[in-house]
């Protein structure tokens, strides 16, 4: 439980700067020319995972809180 609050903080950073660069095309060199359309299919993907990995982060984030100030 000590090193619970590495993974907690961790895993939203590298998650977002992931989907960040995959968003930014830097991650594959097949999609970064169709990420550049804001319309097309890849943009969204990159878009749900980024949301997905910050979404699952602020979790991690509240869940640690409560277990650490409120348990």
């Amino acid at each position: 439980m000590t090193d619970m609050w590495i993974l907690t903080f961790l895993v939203p950073v590298f998650g977002a700067i992931a989907a960040k660069n995959f968003a930014n095309g830097r991650a594959s060199l097949i999609y970064s020319d169709y990420i550049k359309q804001e319309n097309s299919r890849a943009f969204w993907i990159a878009s749900i995972i980024n949301f997905l990995a910050f979404s699952y982060g602020m979790y991690l984030v509240v869940q640690f809180l409560i277990k650490r100030f409120w348990a």
